[in-house]
């Protein structure tokens, strides 16, 4: 039940895996550090760093919902949705029970 929808299974489950275990020490290198040391030095570079990848984050939380074909189907946005329904496998047991 856990590799049907994407049909190339563990690669893809272990992608995503990936990002989301680097994502926790990620999001506190780049994000928090940097909102911490600007709130507490007002320093105008540190604020822009936070900026900056927070507008990548937006960026690519913004690609994964919307998911399009071109890298793969590690992520589950709209256009691998409407795939999995038009194939005929995505509704069965996956998102209709």
């Amino acid at each position: 039940m856990l590799f049907i929808a994407g049909h190339k299974g563990l690669a893809d489950w272990l992608f995503a895996t990936g990002i989301g275990l680097a994502g926790l020490p990620l999001s506190f290198l780049l994000w928090h550090r940097n909102l911490y040391k600007a709130a507490i030095n007002n320093g105008t570079m540190r604020w822009l760093m936070f900026l900056m990848f927070n507008f990548l984050h937006i960026v690519l939380a913004g690609w994964i919902a919307v998911a399009p074909p071109i890298v793969g189907k590690w992520s589950a946005g709209g256009f691998t949705m409407i795939n999995e329904f038009k194939r005929g496998t995505g509704g069965r047991g996956q998102f209709v029970q």
